[in-house]
């Protein structure tokens, strides 16, 4: 008992401890990013979604392997490494101590790793047990796919790392005397800010006893003076470049992929495309709060009545434009005068013309003495696993009838997925009987209609719908965006 009370402070005060207490205080949004992170790889969020299967089996180019663990271990290995930055930059102040120390950022995100830590080998167990227990994955396929995971993730942190390694003092006062004077006036309030940062740093710091080194040995801090306002600017404008830099290299290359996001070879698994969007919110985040210091509450809240309100007024609507229709002409009017219109005597004398020849044209199908069976589809939705589903037992059934399921149907219905599977059936037996070489009772369409189409949706949405929304497509001699 005498040992734990003497070890009891050594580990409060230690730095990772602190850091740690430090971000729940005041990173509330990077904590409820980590939280939503940990929510969904354990299940607790969007299970009935399927949210959960996105990170713990997830696809690329139709495929779980190595590659998309590898895919995955880069994107967690970047969002962490956001986390790390973000945390240095806002609060690094409060612990002047490591500014003392050799290589001070890699020291900080060393202590500051408890969280990443965690939230990493959580990741790893629930994907041990889910791959295990559902996708049945032998030892050799399992051990592959965590190899994978791992290794992005460790090829990412030592690109970080090499990163900020190079970009030290010296490299920087080269580069900032050359561009100090064109920057001086536009960053003055973020030199104010760093120097209002300072100022609280020297009347209160937070108490750190002990801290993790290079080698993850138990190091005991040792006192250390504040350095002069040159000398903190220096390094405060060498981090925030840093920064900046990372930030713009993330939005060039969800700029970049956006511009190939209808090749398969850039569409990013699903759960990476989430992880790039929390990576960004993050940085953003902390360079809002930065910026903002005491007013960033304030300041987000009026941001968001005024966004409210913008949206409200169709300022930030996007049209989606759906493939082969002709928007160069007026569309048609959408009013309750248009609907009565179109209830009027004359059209509904047309609608009967036009049913009264469609079943004509059924009935001249079969012979005269013939009295055929019609038959009414109704299919039901449930997304992908309904379209496969209807595809299955329609290839089925005509199969079964030669073909007299789909002869003696007069009507196809349903929703959602259901009628996605039955118009792709309906389709493969219209090319038949037009001569077309297509073989609608085959595996093949089975597999094309169940082919993964989330990955493609969502990383549509991160790189094009939701930042910039500048690339377009062409069907059908049409083109839209």
């Amino acid at each position: 008992m005498r040992k734990l009370y003497f070890l009891f402070p050594k580990v409060l005060y230690s730095f990772p401890v602190q850091l740690l207490l430090n971000n729940i205080m005041r990173n509330h949004l990077m904590i409820l990013c980590w939280i939503i992170l940990f929510t969904m790889v354990t299940g607790n969020f969007g299970k009935y979604l399927g949210i959960p299967y996105l990170f713990l089996d997830p696809e690329y180019l139709n495929k779980v392997n190595f590659t998309s663990f590898f895919i995955m271990g880069c994107l967690t290995a970047g969002f962490t490494m956001a986390f790390h930055i973000t945390c240095y930059i806002s609060d690094s102040h409060r612990f002047s101590f490591i500014g003392a120390l050799e290589s001070p950022f890699k020291k900080f995100t060393l202590n500051n790793s408890l969280i990443p830590i965690i939230f990493l080998g959580t990741y790893i167990y629930q994907i041990i047990g889910f791959q295990i227990n559902n996708e049945y994955s032998s030892r050799v396929d399992l051990f592959f796919n965590l190899g994978g995971l791992l290794s992005g993730y460790a090829i990412m942190i030592s690109l970080f790392s090499l990163y900020f390694r190079f970009t030290n003092k010296d490299i920087f006062k080269y580069v900032i005397c050359k561009i100090d004077e064109k920057l001086k006036s536009n960053v003055k309030m973020t030199r104010a800010s760093a120097m209002k940062k300072l100022d609280i740093a020297q009347k209160k710091q937070v108490r750190v006893n002990y801290y993790l080194d290079s080698y993850l040995r138990s190091k005991k801090v040792e006192k250390t003076r504040f350095y002069d306002r040159a000398t903190v600017l220096q390094v405060f404008d060498q981090n925030h470049f840093n920064l900046v830099i990372i930030e713009l290299v993330i939005f060039a290359i969800v700029l970049v992929l956006g511009i190939f996001k209808d090749s398969p070879t850039f569409q990013l698994p699903a759960a990476g495309s989430c992880m790039i969007f929390l990576t960004i919110f993050v940085m953003m985040s902390g360079a809002f709060s930065y910026w903002f210091g005491g007013w960033s509450v304030t300041t987000a809240l009026v941001l968001f009545l005024v966004l409210n309100h913008l949206v409200g007024e169709d300022f930030f609507s996007k049209k989606y434009e759906a493939f082969g229709l002709d928007y160069n002409i007026l569309p048609a009017e959408y009013s309750v005068k248009a609907i009565q219109a179109q209830a009027d005597s004359a059209n509904l004398e047309s609608d009967r013309q036009a049913v009264l020849l469609q079943l004509i044209n059924w009935r001249a199908k079969f012979p005269e003495e013939q009295k055929p069976k019609m038959v009414f589809l109704c299919a039901s939705g449930g997304g992908k696993r309904a379209s496969l589903w209807t595809l299955n037992a329609l290839q089925t059934a005509d199969s079964l009838t030669n073909g007299q399921l789909m002869e003696n149907s007069v009507l196809i219905t349903g929703a959602s997925g259901g009628l996605i599977g039955a118009s792709y059936f309906r389709e493969l037996k219209l090319r038949e009987k037009l001569g077309e070489p297509v073989k609608p009772y085959a595996n093949v369409h089975r597999q094309k209609v169940s082919t993964d189409n989330l990955n493609p949706l969502i990383f549509s949405l991160l790189a094009n719908d939701l930042f910039v929304g500048f690339t377009k497509f062409e069907y059908a001699k049409n083109s839209g965006k």
